[in-house]
């Protein structure tokens, strides 16, 4: 058995019960390798890996894996640890009755983790899902694991007993000793479901190819949740819709610093163990649901916020307004990751849920009320952050722009919805870059994002063939969307640049009654020239009176309605006149 395999079979947890050792809730302990009065070793789980920060330690600062750790413990060397990690797998893998079922799902899960650093197309396919292998729990299963040198009774046995390969009952023809399996979540990436125990109990399996009749797999008798239980002193927990939605939160600092996170199992899909876990947490203030912005969310938001009242009567309920045909990780692939946080810190009222956007506003509330018909008219009450209208269809040939939020600007025809984020460059108008989310709303898994200037037309031109090719619309249909986009932006960013302008132009002062009669007794007063040589004087102006009184007069002449030459020329002569005389 090689290196990589051994490693791929025995996990830090398993090594770690065999010593009888047992790290804290944060995977600190006193370093098992010297006297340790305070816990200077920390267990890495992820990478399966251990540190000790200590001086004192033999480990010399390194950080040691499962087979160093041996080596380590057992005062050995390399060759021999590597023996005893061979005998510890073999010990855990004696008999199906002796392995539990999360013994061999934390094995099999190492082992889809490995290989997802092996297969390409799947750390592709992770990275397009916005999500990081190196910092995300997730494996890849490429329906090898049963085949060559890891062929082994013991491991089929146990595949066959949890779920994870089916008997076809077909003998190879070659070898009639070789039979046939299906295997279970074939060319999916895979996430660990975990118990009360933080074991993992289950296995999560969501495809990587087109296949939009069965995307995802639970391994069968599902247990545990993802990404586990909560922790005791959660105060604050948000619920997502789908696993990859809580993965996808977990990558963000800024959320998971103030927040817990546990995922739901779809929209019917919060179940017992969830419930249970929630009932638990005594020092919960707030549940925050972030589900997919569709009609099936906000139903399920509504669902489970009168089971969570029942579960947790003080417990304050809140949602997060997800926008229309988004959902976390659609999001997180389309933006920067700060709109997740930005949505989580703006979450709603937890008197209303949200339902589908339509033309005229950005989202549409409902009360929690079953009995209570949907609001058809704008609400009086000013407090109300939300307009309540009624969902209508775009009337057919009809295109519509809603740019009630400039950050997020909506067109809307009878087929397509598309949405530009971040809005649009008002400054620059020799150009109209925009980022483009658009979606087929007869189909809403084809959408299609990217970014564009609509005044390039190689850009234009291949963003239609993309939109056509993935939306499977005729061109010029998407051509006619595209050219009628570009013409109410330009109409739009026209009408805010001359608001803008209107906006900065100063205002002309308008004087009063009194003020202009003084102005006018200054204006036809003998001592004029006197009282405007005492102003110059005021203004800061010493010694120069006369040069500035000139000045003055040049500069009175620039803004009359006529400074023609020949006025300018007879004030100049005339204020010499007077200083003369003065």
């Amino acid at each position: 058995m090689e290196i990589q395999e051994i490693k791929a079979h025995l996990s830090l947890a398993q090594v770690l019960d065999h010593y009888g050792l047992k790290p804290d809730k944060h995977g600190k302990m006193n370093c098992p390798f010297h006297e340790d009065k305070t816990p200077s070793f920390q267990v890495y789980w992820k990478t399966h890996t251990c540190y000790c920060f200590s001086s004192n330690c033999p480990t010399n600062g390194k950080s040691i894996d499962v087979i160093d750790f041996i080596m380590h413990k057992e005062k050995t060397d390399k060759h021999e640890a590597i023996v005893k990690a061979k005998a510890l797998i073999s010990n855990t893998n004696t008999g199906t009755a002796t392995l539990s079922r999360e013994a061999f799902l934390c094995n099999m899960f190492t082992y889809f983790k490995n290989a997802v650093y092996n297969s390409k197309p799947a750390a592709e396919y992770i990275a397009s899902r916005s999500l990081d292998h190196y910092q995300t729990e997730v494996g890849y299963n490429s329906a090898q694991f049963h085949h060559g040198k890891r062929k082994e009774e013991t491991l089929i046995n146990n595949c066959l007993k949890y779920g994870l390969l089916r008997d076809t009952n077909v003998i190879n023809a070659k070898s009639k000793d070789d039979k046939a399996y299906n295997v279970f979540g074939k060319w999916c990436i895979v996430f660990a479901l975990k118990n009360k125990a933080n074991q993992v109990s289950g296995l999560y399996f969501r495809s990587t190819i087109n296949d939009t009749d069965q995307k995802h797999y639970y391994l069968k008798d599902r247990q545990g949740l993802y990404p586990g239980y909560p922790n005791a002193e959660t105060k604050k927990l948000i619920l997502t819709e789908a696993i990859i939605d809580a993965a996808t939160l977990l990558q963000v600092s800024e959320i998971t610093a103030n927040y817990s996170i546990l995922s739901c199992y779809g929209t019917n899909g919060l179940t017992e163990e969830h419930e249970q876990a929630i009932r638990e947490l005594e020092q919960l203030e707030e549940i925050i649901f972030f589900f997919d912005g569709d009609e099936a969310g906000s139903k399920a938001v509504h669902k489970y916020s009168e089971v969570i009242k029942q579960l947790k009567p003080s417990v304050k309920i809140t949602s997060v307004n997800t926008p229309e045909g988004e959902d976390v990780n659609s999001l997180a692939q389309g933006h920067d990751p700060g709109i997740l946080t930005h949505l989580v810190e703006k979450r709603n009222d937890p008197n209303f849920i949200f339902s589908i956007e339509n033309k005229k506003t950005i989202q549409v509330a409902i009360t929690q009320e079953k009995e209570k018909p949907t609001p058809t008219r704008k609400s009086k009450d000013k407090d109300q952050s939300l307009v309540l209208t009624e969902v209508q269809p775009v009337p057919a040939g009809q295109c519509v722009m809603d740019t009630t939020n400039p950050e997020r600007i909506t067109f809307e025809t009878e087929v397509l919805h598309v949405t530009i984020w971040g809005g649009i460059e008002k400054e620059n108008l020799s150009r109209l870059r925009i980022s483009v989310h658009i979606r087929n709303k007869n189909d809403k898994y084809k959408t299609y994002r990217d970014d564009v200037n609509l005044y390039s037309h190689p850009q234009v031109k291949k963003l239609i063939q993309s939109i056509s090719e993935s939306l499977e619309l005729p061109s010029p249909q998407v051509t006619q969307t595209i050219t009628e986009l570009t013409e109410q932006l330009e109409a739009y960013r026209l009408a805010e640049r001359n608001a803008q302008v209107q906006a900065l132009r100063p205002k002309q002062y308008e004087m009063t009654i009194e003020e202009r009669k003084a102005a006018e007794r200054l204006l036809k007063s003998k001592d004029l020239v006197k009282h405007t040589l005492k102003l110059i004087s005021q203004s800061g102006l010493i010694g120069e009176q006369k040069n500035g009184l000139l000045l003055y007069f040049l500069y009175l002449s620039r803004i009359t309605e006529d400074p023609c030459m020949r006025s300018f020329l007879e004030r100049a002569v005339a204020v010499k006149r007077i200083c003369k005389q003065k």
